[in-house]
């Protein structure tokens, strides 16, 4: 099941407040290339012989990553837009084979992190720093590449009150504080999602005013996400919008968004958390990156890793749950969409000081970041994305 409005523009973009004053790395991607890539990632996700889709820097074109035999490829491929171009590159293993392995590595508790590079030539894993787990040689029969370093989930930041995606949140049971993402409908009840290991289901969130602002219905680990639903008639019923907030805190400025794509590898990824605002320059660099946070027991999570394409360090604590987009354009304008949601932080040191936010809380971010797919979480839950 595809959501119904994640084709086709919901409404007709325009420039929205806060992108024209982002720093895009990269240019935006065409609309009609990204939506074709989007379905073509989705009709080869389950081939053990697909690696990966890496768009071009020029946004004019991809490459396919993929193993053996071309015949089960060329026929999705037949449909692409002439203006643009793609290259069909060849893998050293079977990427699928080096998946399973990537998440078995995960999921044993020999790696935190582990995420399969797009040539498939070797994994890539993240040892942890600390003492806690076992410092053995991380054993696999396909090449390692290693470092070591933490995983962090960003928890616990300021005041929001907003009910667009990039709001702050507050979980009372757990004394954690993080934000919004999307806000999304089943036809019958809207919702808003925000990360799995802010809270359990049935928890209770608040907004900063203590305001009910809604109740955990459904929770997806292997997604970090989690659905938020107000009750019926109560203060966050039909509160829940298709926005993303673009400033930090409660500034009013915000931003529709017109479906949902998943993220490729150098994809630039937009994201627009609670406690720091709007910051692009994400690049993917793994799509399908696994990775673990032991301690709250969430021991298998799928989604991507970005690193910012000039080492900024925009996001850290409080993030969590917040939303990440991709830009495409067409004929009427930019149209962002609904991308990932903000999972936690990678770092090979102890975090550093925050290039974005406010300056009272400068500390605890990283450059790069690893967040989960929006697409996946609607799937698992029955929703999508409110036009």
């Amino acid at each position: 099941m595809v959501p119904a409005n994640a084709r086709t523009l919901a409404k007709e973009p325009s420039e929205p407040h806060g992108i024209a004053d982002a720093t895009l790395s990269l240019p935006p991607v065409p609309n009609d290339m990204r939506l074709f890539i989007d379905e073509l990632n989705e009709q080869l996700s389950e081939e053990i012989s697909f690696s990966a889709i890496e768009l071009n820097d020029g946004r004019d074109g991809f490459a396919v990553y993929w193993h053996g035999d071309l015949e089960p490829l060329e026929g999705h491929l037949r449909d692409l837009p002439k203006q643009y171009s793609v290259e069909v590159k060849p893998t050293k293993f079977v990427p699928g084979e080096l998946k399973d392995e990537a998440r078995r590595l995960v999921q044993s508790g020999q790696v935190i992190g582990a995420g399969v590079n797009v040539d498939a030539s070797s994994i890539h894993v993240t040892i942890p720093d600390s003492g806690a787990r076992s410092a053995k040689p991380v054993v696999s029969r396909f090449p390692i590449v290693s470092d070591t370093g933490d995983i962090l989930p960003s928890l616990s930041r300021n005041d929001d009150t907003i009910g667009h995606g990039g709001a702050w949140i507050a979980i009372p049971a757990k004394n954690f504080k993080c934000s919004t993402a999307f806000g999304v409908t089943n036809n019958v009840v809207t919702g808003m999602l925000t990360a799995a290991h802010c809270a359990d289901v049935g928890d209770a969130i608040q907004t900063a005013a203590g305001r009910s602002y809604g109740t955990v219905n459904q929770r997806s680990v292997t997604h970090d996400a989690a659905l938020i639903i107000g009750k019926p008639g109560g203060y966050a019923s039909g509160f829940y919008q298709n926005d993303i907030g673009t400033n930090p805190n409660d500034d009013p400025y915000d931003i529709p968004v017109f479906g949902s794509l998943n993220p490729v590898v150098n994809d630039e990824v937009c994201f627009s958390p609670a406690f720091r605002g709007l910051s692009c320059g994400h690049i993917v660099t793994y799509a399908g990156y696994t990775w673990s946070f032991p301690d709250s027991g969430m021991n298998y999570i799928q989604g991507f890793q970005t690193t910012h394409a000039n080492s900024k360090r925009y996001i850290g604590k409080g993030d969590s749950g917040g939303p990440g987009f991709v830009l495409t354009f067409d004929d009427y304008g930019v149209a962002p969409y609904a991308a990932t949601i903000v999972s936690g932080i990678q770092q090979s040191a102890p975090p550093g000081n925050c290039d974005s936010g406010l300056l009272e809380h400068q500390t605890d971010c990283s450059h790069i970041v690893l967040s989960t797919g929006v697409r996946g979480a609607l799937y698992s839950f029955g929703f999508e994305i409110l036009d």
